[in-house]
C-alpha cells in the first residue's frame, strides 16, 4: 500500500522590490528543487521528499484550489508555488502492528496524519534554512497537506524581516552578509543534534532555534519580542556563563566577523533597548492599539531588531562557510 502526500506553499513574490530580486527569488527555488531531503515518517520508515517549482499561482494545479491562502489573500500580492512530494510505500501487516492500539479502520488515517504532521515539520526547516542562505528570499503564506489528492491539514505561513536585516548590514557595511548556498546551508543545519526533531540541543541548536522564531504567521515585519530571540540566539553562540553577556558579545563577535568601521555602538544599543523593554522602562501600544505604529517606540526597536538580527545571520553564515559547529575563543595577552 501507499499514501501520496503532496504539499502546496505559497511563496510571496518580492515584486515592490524590482525584478532582481524576483529572480533571486526563482534562483533561490530551483535550487531548492535539487535538496531531495529525507523525512522520517516514524513507523513508516524514511523517504525521499521530491521538490518542484511550479511556477506563479496562475498555473495551479486543480488539487491546490483549496489551499487556505486563497481565501484572505490581497489581489495586489502574487505568490509562487513550490510542491514537495512523498509517496510512501509501506506493508499493511507493518501498519497494523506498529499501531495496533487503535481500531483497524483507524490506522490508515492515523498514518496520514502522523506523516502530515512529519512533513510540515520538514518544511518549515526547509524554509527556514532557505531563508537562512537567502535572508528573506522566500517568505511563504499559508500552504496545504494533500493526502491522496484531498487536502488532509494547512501549513504555517512564515513570513520574516530578514531583508530588513540584510539591508542594514549593507547600509552599515557590517557585519558581512552575502547569499550563500541553500544546499550547503541544509547539510550543515543536518549535522545539529536535534535538528531535523525541531529541537536546539546544543548552543548552535539554540541559535538555530531562535532563528526559527522569526518567522510568523502573518504579514508582520515585526513583533516586540523579535529582539529578544535575535540576542538569545548571539549569546547562545558566542557567551558562556551568566555574567558581562554584554562584554563578551562585544569582544567575540568583533573576533569572529571582523571590526567595525562605523556603528560601534550598535551592541550597546540593542542591550539597552532589550533591557528596558524587559524591565517596564518602554512606552508601547497595547497589543490591540488601533494605532498603526508608535514611532518613538517602534523606530528604536526596528533599528535595534535588524541589527541584532543582521548580526545573528552574519554569525551562523560564517559558522556554516567555515563548517564549524561551535566557536571557542581564547585570550591573548599582546606584548604592545
Amino acid at each position: 500500500m501507499n499514501i501520496d502526500l503532496k504539499a502546496l506553499i505559497p511563496i510571496q513574490i518580492w515584486e515592490p522590490f524590482g525584478t532582481e530580486v524576483v529572480k533571486a527569488q526563482i534562483d533561490s527555488l530551483s535550487e531548492l528543487a535539487v535538496l531531495e531531503p529525507t523525512c522520517n515518517f516514524d513507523v513508516l520508515g524514511s523517504h525521499k521528499l521530491k521538490i518542484r517549482y511550479l511556477g506563479c499561482d496562475g498555473e495551479m494545479p486543480a488539487y491546490g484550489r483549496y489551499l487556505p491562502y486563497k481565501e484572505n489573500r490581497s489581489p495586489a500580492i502574487k505568490y509562487h508555488l513550490v510542491e514537495f512530494d512523498v509517496c510512501i510505500v509501506f506493508d499493511e501487516d507493518h501498519i497494523n502492528e506498529q499501531l495496533n492500539a487503535f481500531p483497524e479502520k483507524e490506522r490508515i488515517p492515523v498514518a496520514k496524519s502522523t506523516c502530515s504532521h512529519n512533513i510540515c515539520t520538514l518544511i518549515s526547516n526547509i524554509l527556514a534554512v532557505a531563508n537562512l542562505a537567502r535572508p528573506g528570499l522566500l517568505p511563504a503564506g499559508e500552504g496545504g497537506v494533500f493526502a491522496d489528492g484531498i487536502i488532509f491539514r494547512g501549513t504555517d505561513s512564515n513570513y520574516n524581516n530578514l531583508m530588513n536585516a540584510y539591508e542594514t548590514s549593507a547600509k552599515n557595511n557590517w557585519p558581512p552578509i552575502g547569499m550563500g548556498s541553500i544546499k550547503k546551508t541544509w547539510n550543515w543545519c543536518n549535522r545539529i543534534p536535534g535538528f531535523a526533531e525541531g529541537i536546539g540541543e546544543t548552543p548552535c541548536g539554540r541559535a538555530i532555534a531562535a532563528f526559527s522564531y522569526l518567522f510568523k504567521p502573518s504579514i508582520v515585519l515585526y513583533t516586540n519580542m523579535d529582539i529578544v530571540w535575535a540576542l538569545l540566539g548571539l549569546e547562545s553562540i558566542y557567551c558562556r556563563g551568566n555574567i558581562g553577556m554584554q562584554h563578551q558579545l562585544h569582544g567575540k563577535i568583533e573576533a569572529f566577523l571582523g571590526k567595525r568601521k562605523d556603528n560601534k555602538k550598535a551592541i550597546g544599543r540593542m542591550y539597552d533597548f532589550r533591557s528596558r523593554f524587559i524591565h517596564g522602562d518602554v512606552t508601547f501600544p497595547f497589543q490591540y492599539s488601533q494605532y498603526d505604529e508608535y514611532p518613538k517606540f517602534e523606530g528604536a526597536r526596528d533599528t535595534a531588531t535588524d541589527e541584532a538580527v543582521a548580526l545573528l545571520i552574519s554569525s551562523l553564515q560564517k559558522m556554516i562557510d567555515k563548517d564549524i559547529l561551535e566557536l571557542d575563543f581564547e585570550y591573548i595577552c599582546s606584548k604592545e
